[in-house]
């Protein structure tokens, strides 16, 4: 096992159909998987492999989101750097209870690094809509 696995990996190997994405890892974890690494994987497609390798990588590629911000204000920023939780100089604001669209330029899922979120008062939850 190398790297990690996340949901909206696509999955390939013999016995794997095609088009077949993580959707999820189990839980509670069992005695030796790691959360992201070996363990149990829940999948889009029913999967039946003896193979000794299945890759997984990036998924569908993501041209547009939404992210609202739910319960608190948050900041972002898409530049590589980090945003703050100062309300105006740490990056864009998304007001508790909005959403604003994000053109992701044919972005493979996950975003990359240089989109980074965080909130400005503890309690902020981000939602993601992830468009293609």
């Amino acid at each position: 096992m190398t790297g990690l696995i996340s949901a909206g990996d696509v999955i390939t190997g013999t016995g794997v159909p095609a088009s077949t994405i993580i959707a999820g890892q189990l839980t509670p974890l069992l005695s030796g998987e790691v959360l992201g690494g070996a363990g149990r994987y829940t999948t889009n497609n029913p999967v039946t492999s003896s193979a000794q390798t299945i890759t997984a990588g990036p998924g569908a590629t993501v041209n547009y989101a939404v992210f609202c911000a739910y319960t608190q204000a948050i900041n972002y920023l898409d530049n590589s750097s980090a945003p703050t939780g100062t309300v105006g100089t740490g990056g864009q604001g998304i007001a508790a209870g909005n959403c604003i669209p994000y053109n992701a330029n044919s972005t493979a899922f996950p975003f990359p690094g240089n989109l980074q979120f965080i909130q400005q008062v503890n309690g902020a939850i981000l939602g993601v809509s992830l468009y293609r």
